[in-house]
Order: C-alpha cells, then structure tokens, then sequence
C-alpha cells in the first residue's frame, strides 16, 4: 500500500515558488529603500529652500529698516518730503510714510491723505513707543483709505518723532515670487509671530487677514521649532511643511510642498512592485488554499465529525477511516483513541470518587450546599437538605434557608472567607433560627469550582443539643458548687441546731407551764424550727437530702396546698383550681413537691400587692419529638404539666435569666433568702422534670413544670404497731461532738433505754468487741476525725455481718453509704431530728432491720 503522504511533503511542493517570492521580496525591498531616500532628500532640499527664502527676506527687510533710520533724521528737514517720495518710488516696499508726535498724533503723511488726524487710532503702530533707536513691525490691519491689508514699521528717531512706514505685502509677495522655483501645487508664505498671514501666493488669503496658527506644524513653528516641521494637511491635500525665522521682523518663512507633486513619482515604483507582489501572492494563496482543502481540511472536517462524537460516548475513533489522509491526521486520530480510552477510565475513577464523596456528604448529619460567592445560587446539596427542603438547587441560598429573609444574611461570613491577598480562608459562626429556635454551626470555605470559579462551601451542624448539654451541664456546675458549700454549712449547722434542740427540749420538759421562762423557750424552739426549715432548703437545692419517692397525685397535692393557702391568702386574691381529672401519677417526693407548690405560689402572692389572681392547672402532655424549652430539651414522652400563673406585676427579662440563680432575691433584706426557687429548680431537676418561666413586665408569670409519668404499679403502705423501749437494750452512741453524744444519750435513757458513749470509730470498735452480744444498736455519725465512719462500719461489718447501724449525718447518703444499706442492717437518718423521730427510727432498727435507703 502506498504510504499517506505528510503535511511537510505537501508544504514543500507549496513553496516551490519560493524563490520567486523572495525576489519580488528584494525588488519591492529596493522600491522601498529608494523611496526613503528620496524622502530624506526632498526633507533636505525643502529645509534648504526655507532657509534661502528667509535669508533673502531677512536681507531685504535690513537693508528697508536702514532706509527708515536714515529717513528719522531728515523728519525736521526740508527736503524729507523729496527723499522719501524717492525711496518710496525706488525701494518698492514701502507705501506710505507717517510722521507721529511722541503723543502717537500723525503731523505729516506721504503721499498725503485727507483726514489723517484720526489715521492714528486705527494703526497698530501707535499701539507700542519705544525708546530712540527701536524697531517694531505691526500685526497686519486694514488700512481705511484704500480697504487693502498692510503691515507697518515704526522707528523711534531723534527728537521725539516715530517715523512709521506701511509695508507694500503685494510687493512682499512679488519679491518672494521672484526668489523662488517652486513646481505647480507648492507654497511659499509668511506669518507672523502670531500665525497672522503677511505674504501667500493667494492674494485672498493676504486680503482675509487668516491665521494659519491652527495648523499643526505652524503651531510647532510659532513655539521656536524649525526646519522641517512634518506633514499637515491643507485645502483638502498633504503637504511638507519647513520653516525658517526671519528675526529681524519676528516674522517666519513656510515652505508647503505638495506630498503628491514631490512623492507621487517614488511611490508609483514601490506601487507597483507591492501589486505585483500581492498579486503573486494571492496566486500562491488560492493554490496553497486549494490544496489545503483537498488534502486537509476535508479531512480534518471528517475527523472533526468524529470527535464530536466523544460528548455523546461515541469513543471508537476509527483510525481506518484515515488511511489513504495525511500520516500526521493518522497519528492524530491514533493519539485522540487513545485519550478517549483514557477519558473513558478516568470518567469511570471520577464517577466513583463522586460517588464516595457524595455518600460520604449524605452520611453527615449536617447540612452541606455549595453557593456562588457573589449570586448566593446553590449549586450543590447533600441529602440531609435534600430531605428537609426539597430540590432546591438553582435558588438564592437566603431564600431557602431563612424564608422570611429578602436579602443576603446579617450572619453571613463570605466577605470573610479571602484575606486582603486573596488567599482563601476558613470561616466559622454560629446563629439560631428564629422560626424553629435550633441553633446551628456553621464553618464554611471558598474553594474553586468545576468551571473554574469561586464558590464556597458550608456546612451547618445543628447544636440545639449540645448547646443545651452545655447549659444544663453549666447550671448544674453552677449549682453543684453552690451546693457543695451550701451543704457543708448545712452540716455544721445542723449539729448546733441538733444541740440547741435537745436543750430546748429537755428545758421544756422540766419546767411548769406557767413559767415565765417557757415563752422565750418556745420562741427559741420556733426560731430553730425555722433555722432547721432554711438549712432544709440548702440541703435540697444541693441535693444533700433524699427524697422519699413513690407515686404522686398532682392533682391531690395541688388541692391540698390550695386548702392551706386560702387560709392565709388576703380576700383580694383568687385561688382558682384547674386540675384535669385524667391525669397519671407521677414518681415523686411528696414534700419536696409540697415545697415546690408553696414557694411557687408564695412568690406569685408577693407579686400581687394590689390584689389579682392566682391559677393552679395541671393537664398531661405527651411529646413524639423533643422539645426546646429555654434552659432545657424535653426528651420525647409523657409528662403531666403543673401550671402556676398570676396576674401580677411581671419579671423583666434580665431578672427572669437569673431567677433560679440562688441567693439572688429582688425582695426587700430580711423578706427572702434567694433559695425559694433555685429549691424548686433542683427539686424539679432531682423528679427528672423540667420547668419553665414565661413572663413580662405587666403580665404576670407562669411558671410550667413537665413531669414524667411514673411507671404503673401500686405503692403498698402498711402500718406498724409502735414497741416500747426494753431496759435491756443495749444502744451504742458514736459521735465527735462531746453535747450531741450527751443529748442522744439522754435522750435514749429517758425512752427506756441503756446507752453508751464513744466519740471515734477507733473507740466504737473497741466498746463493740467488748460487748458485742449485748449491743443492739450503733448510732453513728458518718463524719468523724480519725478512722471515720465509713471505715468505722466496714470494720463493723467484718466483725459481725448481723450488727445494726443507724447513720445519723447532716449529709444524704453517698454511693458507698448506699451499698451498705443495701445490706438491710445499715439504716439513715438525716440531722437535724427530733426526740420522737429519732426513737422511732431507733425502734424500727432494732425490730426490723430491713433495707432502709432513705
């Protein structure tokens, strides 16, 4: 088979005629270089030309200004008159003599001329008297008696006379004539310093008085340029322009020479080699363009079919189709197979690489779209905006993600996501949305997209939860520190409460009921009362006192603390109940929500002075989806809801965010603690509910508690019947504070009882070995110097796993106190007591130690 021929054997045949092309080449070459020549010296000549006229001109004005300064003498003498009728008539230039006063007022014309006297006013000559000896040549003026154009010169003679001479500019124009050989469309003219025309082969251009300063190259010249000035154009034709000044006169010689007169005979050779040339190369055109045709770009339009089926998957290139083409189309057509074999593998990596990362997007469970960074249109979402807002792609990112929004974000950080370099940079935010209340955070990123713009992309987590985490876990650290203080006050105070008590108690005992002295100890057992009840307080709030859980009814609890109240309510307040009969019980510590009834609506009975009402509800609420409240995120379930509201005078909105702060009050000093409701916040928190507070200034509260429905089964109560102390029992009391182990003791006795002292656990185990069989009771408080008692009872424990512990503590039992009353022969009793309460716990020890996990 015959070889494909190459583009290089065809091109090589093309240019066959190459060495006649690059002979034309020369030849025009040659044209050219003589032009330039030429042009050089028609420039030279022209420049001469100038320079010859102005010398001559400048010859002749000399020798006419030497005429002037002779005549400035004879201005007093007879026979000026007949000197210069005979210079006016021999020299030529000039036409008319003028004699001036030195006020510039003409005394003598030659020839005369009738009405001379005002003759003065009108010639530019008078306009400037200079100093004896000075020559000044006028701007051209029209002179009145004969309507023609002149230019005067003025001399300042001896005695005060100004001897003025109007120059013939016909006889100029002559003179300039008679020097110069000029062909048919060249010009010779001369202008003064300002452009004004003096001397011009068109006597119409003299008579007009025109200034030819708007011409380009007379402007060069006015400025000081001379020599040759370039081309201008003029009536409608381009001419070369020379100038040469004639100092003397201020005046300057134009030479124009016509582009077309002087050039046309070089051009016309240089014309006609470039037709020849361009001819010939239109040949050479039309028959490289007829080949290229023929051999390759048919071919290649064929080819081009093909590729274009590349878009469509069309990826068999058919290389057999070229054979008898060019070789280089065949190796292009065998290379584009080969990139569309590749093409087709990297489409196939590429697909699958976007498949990964397209799943690995859907798998976030965040929101994640690519935006233009100036248009905001989406270009990309992932599965989790697909699902929640549809196909959105195409649409403004405000529109879709803040519906009620009709611009760009506030929020929105993409004028932050390029540095002033322009590098791009990470952004990151957070916002809440107003409709839904989730907050979310965002980071977003400019990065390049497919068709090489920037875009950016964001991804939105949403951390309503988490955000909710942090505040729970915020408060409750808040709370936990607080309560931690709070609790170890509580202790300590607990024990002197627990002295004073038992003093207290044993004074009452023994005196008459018409003491004196028994209304002060009453008033002193009341004030411990209510030190007792505050340090109950601090001990909820910090979670130092369990609750005794079991099933509660709202609705009993509710009714009765409103049967409580009315008795102590002022007639301008109104108790309203709306309890709804078809709620469940909850699991819950009856005082403890006693407590939360109580302080609720004391503080709403302190927010109506003026009288108003007070509203009780409760109602059930059951939730498939979790719910924002502002502090907490109610988990899906069933709830029963207690409502209390009044109509008082409100909250403002910085007190509400600290109402359950504790020790913070609005009341007057001495009027609250500041723990009434941070009680009832870590009462709620400890029933595993939520609470809320909604109000503002002028419209009253409402405060909302969700409590979880307690698991139905039935609380089983049984009564037992009370047993009287034995002689013989045996109690052993175990604590560091010598009054309170007295005060027990004494306390023990007086009920029947044998008891016994030991102020440490080191004691107490050595008292207990000693009299193990006779001992039926430990009484202990858990917080002792030395071993403590929580070593205390597992050496007890070791000794004799049948021995009966009570723990006596201003604290609520820990987790490893809990293991122990697991056991059934620990029990706990929280400080501070009273005598009828501690016997009882000590008589339900000792008859039956069961498990106790109060």
């Amino acid at each position: 088979m015959k070889p494909a021929p190459t583009l290089t054997n065809i091109l090589q045949r093309l240019l066959g005629w190459r060495l006649l092309l690059i002979s034309m080449l020369i030849i025009l070459g040659i044209a050219v270089l003589l032009g330039y020549f030429r042009y050089q010296e028609i420039r030279s000549e022209q420049r001469l030309q100038a320079a010859s006229i102005s010398s001559y001109v400048q010859s002749h004005i000399k020798s006419q200004m030497q005429t002037i300064r002779f005549l400035s003498r004879m201005v007093l003498y007879p026979e000026f008159e007949a000197i210069a009728s005979h210079y006016k008539a021999h020299a030529g230039l000039f036409k008319r003599f003028l004699v001036l006063d030195e006020s510039g007022r003409i005394r003598q014309v030659l020839p005369e001329m009738e009405a001379f006297q005002d003759y003065s006013r009108m010639i530019p000559a008078t306009e400037r008297l200079e100093t004896s000896g000075e020559f000044y040549f006028s701007t051209p003026y029209m002179k009145p008696d004969e309507y023609t154009v002149t230019v005067s010169l003025s001399y300042t003679g001896h005695f005060s006379k100004i001897l003025v001479a109007e120059l013939d500019l016909d006889s100029l124009q002559e003179f300039i004539t008679r020097i110069t050989r000029m062909q048919k469309d060249d010009r010779v003219f001369v202008l003064d310093g300002y452009g004004n025309v003096l001397a011009h082969p068109e006597s119409s251009v003299v008579a007009g008085q025109y200034n030819l300063g708007h011409l380009r190259p007379v402007a060069r010249a006015l400025q000081g340029q001379t020599g040759f000035l370039g081309m201008g154009r003029k009536y409608g034709e381009l001419y070369l322009f020379s100038a040469e000044k004639v100092p003397e006169a201020e005046w300057t010689v134009f030479t124009a020479w016509s582009v077309k007169g002087q050039l046309l005979p070089v051009l016309m050779p240089i014309g006609f080699a470039g037709f020849l040339l361009f001819g010939f190369l239109g040949l050479l055109v039309w028959n490289v363009t007829w080949r290229v045709r023929q051999d390759v770009i048919d071919p290649l339009v064929s080819f081009t079919g093909e590729v274009e089926k590349l878009p469509r998957g069309a990826f068999d290139m058919g290389v057999q189709n070229y054979v008898s083409s060019f070789y280089e189309l065949q190796a292009l057509s065998s290379s584009f197979q080969d990139m569309a074999e590749t093409v087709v593998r990297r489409e196939e990596t590429l697909r699958r690489s976007e498949q990964r990362l397209a799943g690995i997007l859907d798998s976030l469970d965040a929101a994640v779209y690519v935006a233009d960074m100036h248009s905001d249109e989406i270009l990309f979402i992932n599965s989790y905006i697909r699902e929640k807002r549809g196909e959105v792609i195409g649409r403004k990112c405000w529109e879709v993600f803040q519906n009620a929004q009709q611009g760009p974000c506030s929020f929105c950080r993409k004028d932050e996501l390029k540095n002033q370099s322009g590098t791009p940079e990470p952004a990151r935010w957070e916002y809440q949305d107003q409709e839904t209340g989730s907050s979310y955070d965002c980071r977003a990123m400019a990065i390049p997209w497919s068709d090489g713009r920037m875009v950016r992309i964001v991804i939105s987590t949403d951390i309503t939860e988490r955000r909710d985490m942090e505040a729970r876990l915020h408060q409750a650290h808040k709370m936990q520190a607080v309560g931690t203080l709070a609790g170890g006050i509580a202790h300590d105070f607990n024990n002197i409460l627990q002295v004073i008590s038992g003093h207290v108690r044993m004074l009452l005992e023994k005196k008459a009921q018409d003491d004196p002295d028994i209304k002060r100890i009453v008033q002193i057992q009341q004030a411990g009362e209510r030190a007792a009840k505050l340090v109950r307080q601090l001990l909820t709030f910090s979670r130092e006192i369990e609750g005794q859980f079991r099933p509660v009814d709202l609705n009993r609890e509710a009714a009765e603390t409103a049967s409580l109240l009315k008795k102590s309510f002022p007639d301008q307040i109104a108790l309203e109940l709306r309890l709804d009969d078809g709620i469940k019980p909850v699991q819950g510590d009856p005082a403890q929500l006693e407590q939360v009834l109580l302080n609720l609506c004391n503080n709403a009975l302190d927010a109506m002075p003026e009288g108003g009402r007070l509203t009780i509800e409760t109602s059930m609420a059951h939730f498939q989806e979790p719910q924002l409240l502002e502090h907490f995120r109610v988990e899906p379930g069933s709830y029963v809801v207690l409502s209390i509201s009044d109509t008082g005078e409100g909250i403002d909105e910085d007190i509400r965010q600290k109402i359950f702060d504790p020790f913070f009050t609005t009341k007057e000093p001495g009027k609250g603690t500041g723990l009434g409701l941070a009680s009832v916040f870590g009462i709620v928190e400890n029933h595993q509910g939520y609470i809320e507070c909604r109000s503002s200034l002028g419209q009253g509260a409402k405060f909302r508690i969700y409590l979880p429905v307690a698991p139905e089964e039935e609380a089983c109560f049984s009564d037992r019947e009370e047993k009287k102390a034995d002689s013989y029992e045996h109690i052993l009391v175990v604590d560091d504070e010598p009054v309170l182990r007295e005060l027990t003791r004494e306390a023990l006795e007086e009920a029947g009882y044998r008891a016994s002292c030991a102020e440490s656990g080191e004691q107490a185990l050595e008292m207990y070995q000693k009299n193990q069989d006779s001992i039926a009771l430990i009484i202990m408080d858990i917080n002792m110097p030395g071993m403590g008692g929580y070593e205390c009872i597992q050496r007890l424990l070791k000794l004799d796993l049948e021995v009966n512990i009570l723990v006596v503590s201003g604290y609520s039992p820990e987790e490893r106190l809990r293991q122990y009353l697991k056991s059934g022969r620990v029990g706990f009793m929280a400080k501070p007591y009273r005598v009828p309460e501690l016997l009882s716990r000590v008589r339900e020890a000792i008859d039956r130690p069961v498990q106790d996990g109060q």
